[in-house]
């Protein structure tokens, strides 16, 4: 045989053989990242069913259960119990009773292969889509335009927060433009003029507001007394003079008094905003 042409059988051979080592070690590289692979993964199962069941609460799925209250409340279990993401719908599926195992069990029997739901943010979209009433954020919306401040500041901040609590998708400028529209005429103009960047500002603002300007707030007395939520009642009640005229028991006016009802557009007799002091029907 000639030479060159053996040498060249011989070279291609090599290189086969070189090949086929390379591909033999690449392959025994795949088997040991799928062997530490599943290691990793029977870790990762083994530490998950060490951890202890949170105590959470039962969703029924009843006409008029509140869903949304349901999805926060566990959240926050879930996030105080440190329950690893992959672990919380498992941990999560056995409090559904009555009407929503019922919709569980349907769903596992139209696709008895596939998981309920891939996470937890997952399953609380579902159970918003099958429990919560059509336009139910449209319903919560109208309730907050509709909420009006009455005698009691910290009974309609509660009462606000409640709505604002359901509402999803809501500007942080259109949570405080809402919760102004709903405040005293009056309170609403001094808190607009501090131009609150979030509901926690508005709220301050209100509130600080009540204390300053008491019933030159807007703010009606109930059973007697000025209900602010900020300490002790203010007694605002009419009393009657040795004369048997009706007049109302009200200190002389500090300069710092004078300067915030004149801010505010109060009287500095009657100390309600809407009019001056020689205009006071009081």
């Amino acid at each position: 045989m000639d030479p060159d042409l053996q040498q060249l059988l011989l070279n291609v051979v090599q290189q086969n053989q070189q090949m086929q080592q390379a591909q033999n070690h690449i392959l025994e590289v795949i088997a040991g990242m799928q062997a530490a692979h599943q290691q990793a993964g029977v870790a990762q199962h083994l530490a998950v069913a060490r951890i202890p069941p949170p105590k959470l609460p039962d969703f029924d799925g009843m006409p008029g259960t509140d869903v949304q209250a349901f999805i926060l409340s566990t959240t926050l279990a879930l996030d105080a119990n440190e329950v690893p993401e992959e672990a919380r719908v498992r941990f999560v599926l056995p409090h559904l009773t009555g009407n929503a195992l019922n919709w569980l069990v349907e769903r596992r029997l139209l696709n008895p292969d596939a998981p309920v739901a891939a996470n937890w943010p997952a399953l609380s979209v579902l159970l918003r889509e099958a429990f919560q009433p059509r336009h139910h954020q449209v319903h919560l919306r109208r309730k907050l335009r509709d909420l009006k401040q009455g005698s009691s500041l910290p009974e309609y901040v509660r009462a606000f927060r409640v709505l604002m609590g359901q509402v999803l998708e809501m500007a942080q400028l259109d949570r405080v433009d809402a919760f102004i529209n709903g405040l005293h005429p009056a309170a609403q103009r001094q808190v607009r003029m501090g131009v609150p960047q979030t509901l926690n500002d508005a709220i301050s603002l209100a509130e600080t507001y009540a204390v300053a300007f008491g019933p030159a707030a807007g703010y009606q007395p109930t059973g007697g007394h000025l209900d602010t939520g900020a300490g002790p009642a203010m007694e605002v009640d009419a009393v009657v003079s040795s004369r048997g005229a009706r007049t109302r028991l009200l200190a002389k006016l500090t300069d710092k008094e004078r300067d915030e009802l004149r801010a505010s557009g109060a009287c500095f007799k009657c100390r309600r905003p809407g009019h001056i002091a020689r205009d006071c029907p009081k």
